[in-house]
């Protein structure tokens, strides 16, 4: 899109304020500053980025360029505006000879040591403003092609128009002609054809603007959606509170069921260290019947007392498995209400 046409180089210099190869200027850019240089340094490096340039670029590298990385900027610049120019004679010895063709208004301050020294203190801030100028001129006449393609219809070719007939007739003037009856017929024709299409594009856009107005008073006539968006919003607050009312209830609820889970295990496990008292004591005294010699009457009572542990040890196991049956009943409500 960078690419400017030769025919318009002349004109986009111009426009950039030189005042011809032969004037000796003073540069009012404030080259030396070191603010300045890193600005001129990111337009650099943002054009050419932009344009496709194909080698490696950084503000470290532009800080002191080396002379090969200078002319390969150089080099793709220019091609930006003359694409079929060849370089043929040294770059040092050709390139001031290009920047007076280009009417670089401070070409005369670039010398050969200047390019042979690119990256040493007192060339560099020279040489960036003049790449930074070129950039410049690149835009201008990128600027200047568009404006040639927007066609005689766009609005600024208005003057352009206008000025192509004080041109004509100023010349007509100049043979000795006095008759412009068929310039301003032209010139009406060519503003006459205008003025139908514009008016033509304003009733377009009347129409569109009338369907606008119907959407718009459509709009107007229901509730607004401002309106509707923050009553959904306050609808949605009042869910997320209720939420987090449920959700502490939970939480409550849920601890209190863990208590209650870790009691019954602690009960749980109290009469199974029981019952295993209760076994070990009964090996204990089957021992101890086995090492004595006992009568009908021992008999008698150790029988007796044989059934009373099996009672006893029988009402240790229905507690045991009711405790049980216990917590397997609230361990499935626990997991029932775990999984609501």
């Amino acid at each position: 899109a960078y690419l400017g046409r030769p025919s318009n180089v002349g004109v986009a210099a111009a426009a950039l304020g030189s005042s011809g190869p032969s004037a000796i200027l003073k540069d009012p850019r404030n080259i030396r500053d070191k603010a300045w240089q890193a600005g001129a340094v990111r337009q650099l490096i943002g054009f050419l980025v932009q344009a496709g340039f194909n080698q490696p670029v950084s503000p470290k590298t532009l800080q002191a360029p080396s002379a090969k990385d200078f002319q390969a900027i150089f080099r793709f610049l220019y091609a930006q505006l003359d694409p079929g120019y060849v370089f043929v004679k040294k770059f040092e010895e050709e390139v001031p000879v290009i920047l007076k063709g280009l009417r670089y208004p401070f070409s005369d301050q670039i010398s050969k040591s200047h390019l042979q020294s690119v990256g040493s203190m007192h060339a560099w801030p020279t040489l960036l403003a003049m790449l930074n100028w070129m950039v410049e001129l690149i835009l201008c006449c990128d600027q200047i092609d568009t404006c040639n393609d927007l066609g005689m219809d766009a609005p600024q070719n208005n003057e352009r128009a206008f000025y192509g007939y004080l041109t004509k007739a100023y010349a007509s003037f100049l043979a000795g002609e006095d008759n412009y009856d068929q310039m301003d017929n032209e010139l009406v024709a060519e503003f006459e054809r205008k003025n139908a299409k514009v008016a033509k594009e304003i009733e377009q856009l009347e129409a569109e603007n009338a369907i606008l107005e119907k959407e718009r008073a459509a709009l107007a006539d229901s509730e607004s959606p401002l309106t509707v968006a923050r009553r959904e919003n306050a609808t949605l607050k009042s869910d997320i509170d209720k939420f987090k009312q449920y959700i502490q209830h939970l939480e409550q609820k849920q601890k209190k069921l863990d208590d209650q889970s870790t009691t019954i295990q602690e009960e749980l496990e109290a009469a199974e260290r029981e019952l295993e008292s209760t076994r070990a004591e009964k090996d204990q005294l089957q021992k101890t019947v086995d090492l004595q010699e006992i009568s009908q009457a021992d008999v008698d009572r150790m029988v007796a007392e044989r059934e009373q542990l099996v009672k006893t040890r029988q009402a240790l196991a229905d507690k045991t498995d009711a405790q049980n049956n216990e917590l397997w009943k609230k361990e499935i409500d626990l997991q029932k209400m775990l999984d609501q």
